[in-house]
């Protein structure tokens, strides 16, 4: 998933996956029209199913990723993640499931 933000680093986001029980074993700085960074992020977890792109890996589950953006937002809520615009997107999105 690609994260675009202004506040947040990558030691951030591999100290936030180990906190939801995941595991960043993929993230790639690239640059951001609309922010001042861009991450790509890949994460395994618990998952039964295997990850896309690399298929010795679990993929984290639904869950995981949630509370794992949810995490982030809480660090930069003006952040942009695949499909969420910001908290406010990703909270309705989400049901405010996180």
């Amino acid at each position: 998933m690609r994260i675009h933000t202004d506040k947040i680093n990558s030691g951030t986001i591999y100290d936030t996956a180990r906190g939801v029980g995941a595991h960043a074993y993929r993230v790639e700085p690239h640059g951001s029209r609309s922010h001042s960074s861009a991450y790509e992020v890949n994460l395994e977890g618990s998952s039964p199913r295997r990850t896309q792109n690399d298929r010795d890996r679990y993929a984290a589950t639904y869950d995981q990723w949630g509370h794992f953006l949810a995490a982030l937002y809480s660090v930069d809520p003006s952040m942009q993640a695949g499909p969420y615009k910001n908290v406010s997107d990703f909270k309705a999105k989400t049901h405010g499931a996180y």
